[in-house]
């Protein structure tokens, strides 16, 4: 009956002391875990999903303010996904091009530095991260999601840790009007520890390494025109002729690659004519061929005078 009804004066609870590093402990040696909460870091909010597994693959779904995007780490590799998000890191527009033809796909590169997860394998890290000052108000039988937890008041932030073994970190919050590098407004729940979250490496991810990954990215080598023999200008109708070669892949594209051929006035830069032609179906990565097509327009044979002609790539998954 005693031990039903609880001991009074916090008899038979586990001290403070045991709690936070039981806390500690247990977070540095799981097998895995999930955290969901939101923040305010650097004036911008997120709310975000993360699921880690040992000892260094993670899946992060999160939201910066109305931006969608998620990161995945899984031995040793990290992929980001949401094109809008990307785009918001840069101003390149070659950069930008090449989010969007990713589109929904994950991307990757050797170059993206790896996530560093030691912040909660490391004992010594997860209290420096969690645990920064000795408690200053503790309550007992708090529920949170369902478990039965002390809560822990710090200068800094407000924990709760499971009071029965193993002891667990169940929630942090920040305190109000606190600032903790950068980041305020803290409020994360920990829980599913121990679960298979089955994370694995992408099948079709777009690798910036690779170019045989991404859709087709077909550009311009050279153009020539057809010449009236014992003349340099182009017959009538003109014929235009472009090497081209394919500096990316073969899937994800949205629509067939295109090719403009046009003819304009030197005088006054008006058109005087333009056919296109789609590349279909697509060429292999490096490989170079040639297109052609014929304009034939009144405004070209009654052209006389300078001129130049040239050959536009339409990439839709790019451009």
């Amino acid at each position: 009956m005693i031990g039903a009804c609880g001991l009074p004066f916090g008899l038979g609870r586990p001290s403070t002391a045991q709690l936070e590093n039981g806390a500690a402990d247990n977070m540095a040696k799981a097998k895995s875990f999930e955290a969901k909460g939101s923040m305010t870091q650097d004036s911008k909010p997120y709310t975000f999903d993360i699921e880690y597994v040992a000892p260094s693959d993670v899946h992060i779904s999160a939201q910066q303010a109305g931006l969608n995007f998620e990161v995945l780490q899984v031995n040793g590799s990290v992929y980001y996904k949401g094109t809008d998000y990307l785009n918001s890191l840069t101003t390149d527009a070659d950069a930008k091009k090449v989010f969007k033809a990713a589109g929904s796909r994950w991307i990757t590169s050797k170059d993206i530095q790896s996530i560093d997860t030691s912040s909660i394998t490391d004992v010594n890290k997860v209290k420096a991260s969690f645990l920064t000052t000795i408690a200053q108000q503790r309550t007992d039988d708090v529920t949170v999601d369902g478990r039965q937890t002390a809560e822990l008041t710090l200068s800094d932030s407000i924990l709760n840790i499971s009071e029965d073994q193993p002891y667990q970190l169940v929630r942090v919050r920040s305190v109000k009007g606190k600032t903790v590098n950068g980041v305020t407004d803290m409020d994360m729940t920990f829980s599913n520890y121990g679960k298979d979250f089955s994370l694995s490496q992408p099948t079709d991810a777009f690798n910036l390494d690779d170019p045989t990954t991404w859709p087709p990215y077909y550009q311009v080598d050279s153009v020539s025109q057809k010449t009236v023999s014992g003349t340099t200008s182009c017959d009538d109708p003109c014929v235009l002729s472009a090497v081209i070669e394919n500096r990316g892949g073969v899937n994800g594209a949205s629509a067939p690659s295109t090719v403009t051929f046009s003819l304009t006035s030197d005088t006054d830069n008006s058109v005087l004519g333009s056919c296109k032609v789609t590349i279909q179906p697509d060429k292999p990565h490096a490989q170079k061929f040639n297109a052609s097509c014929s304009i034939q327009s009144s405004a070209w044979t009654n052209f006389s005078g300078n001129y130049h002609y040239r050959a536009d790539i339409d990439n839709p998954a790019f451009d």
